[in-house]
């Protein structure tokens, strides 16, 4: 687990690089501040399997917001 103190000014996407770079776990867990299309494709390169919940008017939401995950990050 790896987390960063920023100023409120700060952009969690702008971090979100910064805290995965010692991580040698594959999965990340993010909460709806991440959500990025850009970040996820540069993290899928890298080697992550990033997941953050979709807001409830995307496409899909319903499926991909399955409640174990939801749960999952909670922890």
């Amino acid at each position: 687990v790896n987390y960063g103190v920023t100023p409120a000014s700060v952009h969690d996407r702008q971090v979100a690089e910064d805290l995965l770079e010692n991580t040698t776990f594959p999965v990340v867990l993010a909460d709806l501040g991440y959500l990025s299309k850009v970040l996820k494709q540069h993290l899928t390169r890298k080697g992550y399997c990033f997941w953050t919940p979709l807001r409830r008017n995307m496409v899909k939401a319903k499926q991909h917001n399955h409640w174990r995950l939801k749960a999952e990050r909670r922890t």
